[in-house]
């Protein structure tokens, strides 16, 4: 389990005083450092950041469209990351929209089936046999 108060801490700067927080799970943790790290020296205020339809939100209010390239650059790369493990991942519909990797997608959806219907590839075969 990540610490988001050490981002918050650490980045504290970028940080309305009503930050609404993080609302996403630990995989995408290292990919928000990374954005967090770009964008401190810029003139910028973040209200939330949160998973939405599978996709990364960042709340920021900045003129600077440099800001806004990075901000946009990271929420593309979270669309292929695994919002549980940081792995490489893909978008999925099943009952609420996120991006799981083929392991994180078989533990939520078939770990108590024992079966996998939809990816059997070199990967899943690994855990579901």
């Amino acid at each position: 389990m990540k610490d988001w108060n050490i981002l918050k801490y650490k980045y504290s700067n970028l940080f309305y005083n009503k930050f609404f927080g993080f609302e996403c799970d630990d995989g995408w943790y290292d990919l928000i450092e990374e954005l967090l790290s770009k964008i401190q020296f810029f003139d910028v205020k973040i209200s939330q950041i949160k998973s939405k339809f599978g996709g990364l939100r960042v709340y920021v209010l900045t003129n600077d469209s440099f800001v806004n390239r990075i901000i946009e650059f990271y929420e593309e790369k979270a669309k292929k990351t695994c919002e549980y493990c940081g792995n490489r991942g893909f978008i999925v519909n099943e009952r609420w929209i996120a991006v799981l990797c083929n392991s994180c997608y078989y533990k939520k959806y078939f770990k108590n089936t024992k079966k996998c219907y939809k990816f059997h590839n070199d990967e899943c075969y690994n855990i579901c046999a």
